[in-house]
């Protein structure tokens, strides 16, 4: 082979790997990325991200844990925390400053619009967390569910995170008979439990908040 020639294979050569290395490094610099919908009202609100500003809509960001705070004049900071290990790139993070001052509802009642828009958002919120809950814990569909005995709830706090409560309806007085009173709530408890198991839940790992009826 003429030197010529081993000069361009070893050119070409170079340039491939180059452009190897170039799209495996793009290809993992991806990977380790999630592109989120972020939404906020009033749209103007400031946003930042683990403390970096940031524009509403769609947002690249690392996979792992976020804080993401929403601020406007006259409104109250709005702090939520989400991790994208649980959930979807489709998903979309709304996010509101709170109106917790004269001054915001003024604004608010002067600004129907705007008004509208919030309350826009959170349906739109409010729909998004049922979905994602029922489709993890199917349960919800059937809840509040109650008998003579027991009544069963859930709650999602600001993060969407599950919890169920139970409530005993114990027929013996406590004062009167303690020993029969336990008896019932404990009794109760079981039979609350084994409907959620039924229902396939896993009772070891879902927050259960125990109440009884006075």
């Amino acid at each position: 082979m003429e030197p010529q020639q081993k000069r361009l294979l070893l050119i070409a050569g170079g340039v491939l790997a180059g452009i190897v290395l170039l799209i495996s490094i793009f290809s993992v610099a991806s990977g380790r990325n999630i592109t989120l919908t972020i939404v906020t009202a009033p749209d103007d609100a400031s946003l930042t991200l683990d403390g970096k500003h940031i524009k509403a809509g769609k947002v690249s960001m690392h996979r792992g844990k976020h804080t993401l705070v929403a601020a406007r004049q006259f409104f109250d900071k709005t702090t939520k925390t989400f991790d994208t290990a649980n959930i979807g790139a489709d998903r979309t993070i709304y996010i509101m400053p709170a109106p917790n001052s004269p001054s915001a509802l003024d604004f608010l009642k002067n600004h129907p619009q705007i008004q509208m828009q919030r309350e826009s958002v959170g349906s739109a919120d409010a729909a998004q967390s049922q979905a994602i809950i029922s489709d993890k814990y199917p349960i919800i569909d059937k809840l509040p569910y109650a008998t003579l005995d027991f009544r069963i709830d859930y709650q999602l706090d600001g993060n969407d995170n599950f919890s169920l409560t139970v409530t005993t309806y114990p027929i013996a007085i406590q004062s009167d008979n303690p020993s029969e009173y336990a008896t019932q709530i404990n009794r109760y408890k079981g039979e609350a439990l084994d409907f959620l198991r039924n229902n396939s839940v896993d009772t070891s790992s879902v927050p259960i908040i125990y109440k009884v009826s006075q």
